[in-house]
Parts: structure tokens; sequence; C-alpha cells
């Protein structure tokens, strides 16, 4: 089941590097016609803006090494909490979309999900 008007497509070579997302292209799909216009123009011009962004502190292995650099990522994460104080309408079609792609990652995969707003 997928959504509707949407083509999964198998493109040699992929448009997003092997590996990227797993360990080889036999775990990347690509989805033709997946979001609507109006969600495409919706979530474009809202990412433009965002002004809340989430809040993080840095992490660090046992070895003292750096794997989280919250500078770094300052001003480009925003999850469900942020992305509702700048505007409440973001969330739902974030969702929306998850909502669709789930039969298809399912299938894909063969595995079992479900998205709680947490997540975001």
């Amino acid at each position: 089941m997928k959504p509707e008007n949407a083509i999964t497509v198998f493109r040699k070579p992929s448009s997003t590097p092997s590996g990227f997302f797993g360990h080889g292209p036999e775990n990347i799909i690509e989805l033709e016609n997946f979001m609507t216009q109006e969600e495409v123009d919706f979530l474009d011009k809202a990412a433009r803006e965002i002004t809340i962004w989430d809040i993080t502190e840095s992490h660090k292995n046992e070895n003292g090494t750096v794997i989280y650099d919250a500078e770094y990522w300052k001003d480009r994460v925003a999850s469900a909490p942020s992305l509702n104080q700048n505007d409440p309408n973001i969330v739902p079609v974030i969702i929306g979309l998850f909502n669709k792609l789930q039969p298809v990652i399912e299938k894909f995969f063969n595995v079992k999900f479900s998205l709680q707003e947490k997540q975001l």
C-alpha cells in the first residue's frame, strides 16, 4: 500500500550516497510524488521561518571523545516541542507524512513500527 500517486523509484546510482542510510544501496528507496505541492510549500516555508530551536548539550564517551557537539547542531535541531512553539501546524503535517510512509517502510524493510509524537 503506497501513498496515492507515489512511485517507488530505484536509481542506479542513487541520489543518496551509498551507506548514508543503512549499509548499502539496497537499503535506500526513493518515492516520487510522495508529498503534495502544498505540503512541500508549507514545510519549506516553515523551515525557513523557524526561530525556536532545541537547546542541547555536548556529549562525550567514556574516553572523553566528543560524540555529540551541541555547538555544531545549534540552530539545526527542532523536535516537536520546539516546532509547536514555532507553528502548531508543523507537527501534524510531519505526522501525516510519517503515517503515509509507514506502510512503505513496513513493506520494504519487512518491519513494523509506530510513531509517537515524542519521537519527533
